[in-house]
């Protein structure tokens, strides 16, 4: 049985814990982190850019073609940023460039 949130467990006598619901959303908040997702703009890396963002990270959005993660960016606040993967001086000034 499930305990209702509110109700004070007791495993031990001696300690109480108060039971509050918490959903696993709540526990893994990114509020103040910066995340830089690479592929952004379509498929797996667009569905990690808005699972970030709906935690609260500021989200850098890289991809080779801008107009796909632009339009990501636009739906969750994000910037969006031309690059290379394959290219390590443009990694390199990406990353410079992220807070």
């Amino acid at each position: 049985m499930r305990p209702r949130v509110g109700r004070v467990l007791s495993l031990n006598p001696a300690i109480s814990v108060q039971n509050t619901h918490v959903s696993p959303t709540d526990r893994f908040r990114l509020d103040g982190r910066t995340a830089l997702v690479t592929g952004a703009g379509r498929g797996i890396g667009r569905a990690c850019a808005l699972a970030l963002a709906q935690a609260g990270a500021e989200v850098w959005l890289c991809a080779r073609t801008r107009t796909e993660i632009e339009q990501v960016a636009a739906e969750i606040g994000g910037k969006a940023v031309a690059c290379d993967v394959t290219d390590s001086a443009q990694i390199r000034q990406i990353i410079s460039e992220v807070p």
